[in-house]
This record gives structure tokens, C-alpha cells and sequence, in this order.
């Protein structure tokens, strides 16, 4: 992982500048500048994709209370992440299934109901001592020489969390095109191709059914001999 000096350093040095001590509490206005855009450049990358490598994990203990206060690094949730030992539990709910249960005194069949209010999480329908786990995607994509997260690079200590080569194209290109480079459109398509290549790698593929392993013998669990009769 890679700290601020470092990825704007390797900016400069890919496009033939002289590299740079240091940017953050430089007076030169290329310098703010360069700064300015990595700190776009990392709330574009963090609000783009629920990136893994943001991930954490809580856990709610419901009580009597419908409201639970969400972390204050809290970025959004990861999807379809909710879970609770009895299974009946609903996130995201369609307004008007959740309003009548909010407001409303029908049966709910069990099934727990959530919705994110302002910083909190609202059950209107808890089921106290039962706990809720969850994730979430932090808002902190920075972390300081000290470990400590950030939201911005204030220091050319602070060390970007995700991919370092990413980070750097996308700075690249938008440098680019505010001092208006000819390459720029070129670095704009590296930097996309890039952008969705780390996706990728993220999330994965998805397995249709067998096994890798050689010699299984399994097969894939939709038929692909289909008769016409």
C-alpha cells in the first residue's frame, strides 16, 4: 500500500516531471493542486463500488429500543448482508410493508423489518436480545502512518487502503485533463479499464455448479441437454 507521496510521486514520474519531496503542506499551487484531485480522486473510487477491502462487520443486539445508532465510519450497507438466528428478517422493506408495520398493528408473521433512518438503523418491530449481524462499507478509505482512518490525505504519510495502481491511473487522467495533456483521453480509457478490472478481481466469479477439482465427476446443476420433444 502505497502512501500519498509515493502515488503522486509515481504521477509525475510516469509523465517525465521531476519527482517531489513532499505535497501536503507544500505552498506551490501544483502541489495543492495534485492533492486536491487525489482527494476527489479517493471519494470518487469509495463511492463508485462496495469495495471488500472497506468491509466491516457489526453486530445489534435489539432491546425494547427501534432505533440503533449506525457507526460513525458508516458508508452504506453491503447488500443482502443481514442476518439473524431466527431468519425472518427483512432490509430493504417497500414502504408501504413497512409503514404498516411501523404504524400499524397487523401481523408481521415474524419477520423482523428495517429501514435506514438519517444515522440509524429503525426496527420498528424488534426482537430484543436477539442480535443482528451485518456489514457495512466504511467511509474511510485513508489511513493515517498511525493507522488511524481518515477521509482525505492530509499527510504525505497517509497510506491508501485499496488499489494503489488504480488510485494512481485515476489521478493521472484527471491531472490530465485540467492541465489539458494530450494524452489525457488515453489515460481516461487506461484508468476505466482499470476501474473494472479491480471490480472484477473483487467481486469474483460466480460458479455455475461442479467442481475445479479434477476427476470430480460432478456436473453442472442445469441440464444442458435439453430434448425437443
Amino acid at each position: 500500500m502505497k502512501n500519498l507521496k509515493s502515488i503522486l510521486n509515481a504521477v509525475l514520474a510516469e509523465a517525465g516531471f521531476l519527482e517531489k519531496p513532499g505535497f501536503a503542506t507544500s505552498v506551490d499551487p501544483d502541489d495543492k493542486q495534485m492533492v486536491a484531485i487525489a482527494n476527489r480522486m479517493a471519494y470518487q473510487i469509495l463511492n463508485h463500488f462496495n469495495w471488500s477491502g472497506l468491509r466491516e462487520t457489526l453486530e445489534i443486539t435489539m432491546t425494547s429500543a427501534t432505533r440503533y445508532p449506525l457507526p460513525a465510519d458508516f458508508q452504506s450497507f453491503a447488500p443482502d448482508s443481514f442476518f439473524t438466528e431466527s431468519g425472518g428478517f427483512e432490509f430493504p422493506v417497500p414502504e408501504g410493508r413497512y409503514f404498516s408495520c411501523k404504524y400499524g398493528s397487523g401481523d408481521t408473521g415474524g419477520v423482523i423489518r428495517a429501514r435506514k433512518y438519517g444515522n440509524a438503523l429503525e426496527i420498528p418491530n424488534p426482537s430484543p436480545g436477539e442480535i443482528l449481524y451485518l456489514e457495512y462499507v466504511t467511509n474511510v478509505p485513508i489511513k493515517s502512518s498511525a493507522n488511524q482512518p481518515k477521509t482525505e490525505f492530509t499527510s504525505d504519510d497517509d497510506v491508501w487502503q485499496l488499489d494503489d495502481e488504480l488510485i494512481i491511473l485515476g489521478i493521472q487522467q484527471r491531472w490530465g485533463q485540467v492541465k489539458q495533456f494530450p494524452q489525457y483521453a488515453e489515460w481516461r480509457a487506461e484508468f476505466n479499464n482499470k476501474l473494472n478490472e479491480a471490480i472484477g478481481r473483487d467481486t469474483g466469479s460466480r460458479t455455475i455448479g461442479g467442481s475445479s477439482a479434477k476427476g470430480s465427476g460432478k456436473s453442472p446443476y442445469y441440464p444442458l441437454y435439453r430434448s425437443s420433444s
